[in-house]
């Protein structure tokens, strides 16, 4: 039995790699036929109830029997007094994410990138809205949360630094999705300190949902103009209008500094030694973490290749 909570994350999180590419190979191969919005769904529920729930929970559990589940990825409410603030912090990372993730598709777009469109989810209604609010948003902001802020974070809380980039860049890798990288990679530190800060991954679940229920409303606008969502894109089209784009980025840096002193303020009480070392590891033991990255690594890579030559 390992006692290592490190090498236990590491193996969790490598098996999870494993699992989203053999079911991806397995729906996007043709080996299931269904409609678009069928088969989003079922891949959706797998990937997060099975391969970023269940198999890292089971896999981490054997791996490191002596240790407390919850405990370990800190499953316990905010600190007192920080919910207003981890609300603004959220409210706020909705337009920087969106903000990098345009900007980072301009970048690529130099080096002639070009994105695969696609329909996405087709709504008939507030019935599939809601369904989709589930899936895409909520599913996401419990089991991703529990996999890379809760297992990988929760083994490195004696070395917070390097917890915060290594789950940040698994989190982004997982995404095996040039386009998603750099948005998803900022977002995984702001959501990492979160949670090392108020103890507790609600915070980063806060986040991670309010982000993808943006993103779901504003689709659902799109395909329904005359809906209260649609407010959402009217309002952003005017913000990114030519007359107000400057004050629009200059609003984003704005909250960006916002962010990371509110960060600065909310374990001002309790405060956590961000700066704090474990003894390092010998080399090997790093195998399983060293093979998720370079897989993640490769995918993307992959990603972004296609883009350019199609």
């Amino acid at each position: 039995m390992l006692k290592d909570k490190r090498t236990a994350a590491d193996i969790s999180v490598f098996c999870v790699y494993i699992a989203l590419m053999l079911l991806n190979m397995f729906f996007y191969l043709g080996a299931v036929k269904l409609s678009d919005n069928a088969t989003e769904r079922i891949f959706t529920v797998l990937s997060q109830v099975v391969c970023m729930g269940i198999l890292p929970f089971f896999l981490f559990r054997a791996f490191n029997k002596d240790s407390d589940i919850g405990e370990h990825i800190s499953l316990r409410r905010p600190k007192g007094g920080t919910m207003p603030k981890i609300l603004l912090i959220a409210l706020m990372m909705i337009f920087i994410n969106m903000t990098i993730s345009v900007i980072n598709y301009i970048a690529l777009q130099i080096f002639g990138f070009s994105a695969v469109s696609s329909a996405g989810t087709i709504y008939n209604g507030y019935g599939t809205l809601f369904l989709d609010l589930i899936l895409t948003a909520m599913l996401p902001a419990v089991f991703e949360e529990f996999t890379f802020r809760g297992v990988v974070l929760g083994a490195y809380k004696d070395s917070p630094i390097a917890g915060i980039i290594i789950s940040s860049l698994l989190f982004a890798l997982m995404h095996t999705n040039v386009l998603q990288f750099l948005y998803a990679f900022v977002g995984g530190v702001v959501m990492a300190v979160l949670v090392i800060k108020t103890r507790s991954i609600i915070a980063s679940s806060i986040i991670h949902f309010a982000i993808n229920a943006f993103s779901v409303l504003r689709s659902y606008g799109y395909q329904y103009a005359s809906s209260p969502a649609n407010i959402l894109n009217v309002l952003l089209d005017f913000l990114l209008s030519p007359a107000f784009i400057i004050i629009f980025f200059a609003g984003v840096v704005f909250m960006a500094v916002a962010v990371v002193r509110i960060l600065k303020k909310i374990d001002a009480d309790d405060p956590v030694d961000l700066k704090a070392k474990a003894p390092k590891r010998p080399f090997g033991s790093n195998a399983f973490l060293a093979g998720a990255i370079v897989f993640g690594t490769l995918m993307t890579v992959f990603t972004f290749v296609w883009g350019v030559a199609r």
